[in-house]
C-alpha cells in the first residue's frame, strides 16, 4: 500500500470519527476544566497536560518540513512560519496563562496527543509532500489572502480569549 492510499485511509478513518464524536459529545462532556470528575482515570497538572497534548504540533510538523524537499519554497517558508506562530503560542504561551488549577484526565491528555500527532501528520505531509507544489505565485491568490486574513483573525479571537 502507498503513502498517499495509507493518508486517504487515514482521512476517511478521521471523518468517520469526527462525526461519531461530534454526536457523542452531545451526550457527554469531556472530563476537563469545569467538567472535570472521577471515572477518567489518574489526572495530570493541567499545564503540563496541554503542553504535552500540543507538542506533537511543534514537532511532527518540523522535522516533515525538514525532510522534505519543498523547503526553500516562499509558500512552504510561509506555511511553516504560519503553523509555528499558531502551536508554538498554543505549546509554550498558552498552558502558563491557564487560571483553573483543575487537573486533566490522562485520557483526555492522550486523546489529545493522538489527534494532534496525527493532525500535524496530514496537514504537513500533504503541504511538504503529497499535494502539487504550490508555485510560489499561490501567495498573491485570494485564497492565500483570505487564508491568511482568517488565521490573524483566528489568532487575534484566541490571544485575547486567553486573557
Amino acid at each position: 500500500m502507498s503513502e498517499i492510499e495509507i493518508f486517504n485511509l487515514i482521512m476517511i478513518f478521521f471523518s468517520f470519527v469526527g462525526v461519531g464524536v461530534f454526536i457523542l459529545l452531545f451526550f457527554v462532556s469531556a472530563p476537563y476544566g469545569q467538567h472535570i470528575r472521577k471515572g477518567w482515570g489518574p489526572n495530570l497538572n493541567n499545564k503540563l497536560g496541554w503542553f504535552l497534548m500540543e507538542i506533537p504540533t511543534v514537532v511532527i510538523f518540523l522535522i516533515i518540513y525538514l525532510l522534505g524537499d519543498r523547503k526553500t519554497s516562499v509558500s512552504s517558508i510561509l506555511f511553516l512560519i504560519i503553523w509555528m506562530v499558531h502551536y508554538e503560542q498554543r505549546t509554550f504561551v498558552f498552558p502558563f496563562l491557564i487560571r483553573t488549577k483543575q487537573p486533566m484526565p490522562v485520557t483526555i491528555i492522550t486523546f489529545g496527543l493522538i489527534f494532534n500527532g496525527i493532525n500535524t501528520y496530514l496537514q504537513a505531509r500533504w503541504i511538504y509532500t503529497l499535494s502539487a507544489p504550490y508555485p510560489n505565485d499561490w501567495i498573491f491568490s485570494p485564497f492565500f489572502i483570505i487564508g491568511v486574513c482568517i488565521f490573524v483573525l483566528g489568532i487575534i479571537i484566541n490571544l485575547h480569549s486567553d486573557q
